[in-house]
C-alpha cells in the first residue's frame, strides 16, 4: 500500500506495478490481529503514522530490518535510516 502509493504519486501506474512485482518475490505477511493490536499500541509511543507503525511490528515479528529514507522511521531500532540526497548535492 505504502509502496504503491508513494511510486503513483512520483512516478506512475507502470513503474508502481513493477516495483510491486518485484516485492512479491518476497515474503508476503498477512495483517493479523496481533499486529494491529501492536502497531495501535507502539503508534502513540514512537509517534508513527498508523501505517509506519504496522510495518514496524510486521518486521520485527519476523526479525526483518526496514530499509528506508523515511524520515518517520529516523533513529527507530531495527530500521536502517538513509537520508535522502537534496537536488544538486554531490
Amino acid at each position: 500500500m505504502e509502496v504503491l502509493k508513494r511510486i503513483l504519486q512520483q512516478r506512475n501506474e507502470d513503474a508502481a506495478l513493477q516495483a510491486i512485482a518485484l516485492m512479491h518475490q518476497g515474503l508476503i505477511v498477512d495483517l493479523t490481529s496481533n499486529i494491529a493490536l501492536a502497531a495501535a499500541k507502539i503508534e502513540p509511543q514512537l509517534k508513527l503514522p498508523l501505517a509506519d507503525s504496522v510495518i514496524l511490528v510486521t518486521a520485527r515479528s519476523h526479525a526483518a530490518v526496514i530499509w528506508t529514507q523515511d524520515e518517520d522511521f529516523k533513529g527507530i531500532k531495527g530500521v536502517r535510516y538513509i537520508e535522502r540526497k537534496t537536488k544538486g548535492a554531490r
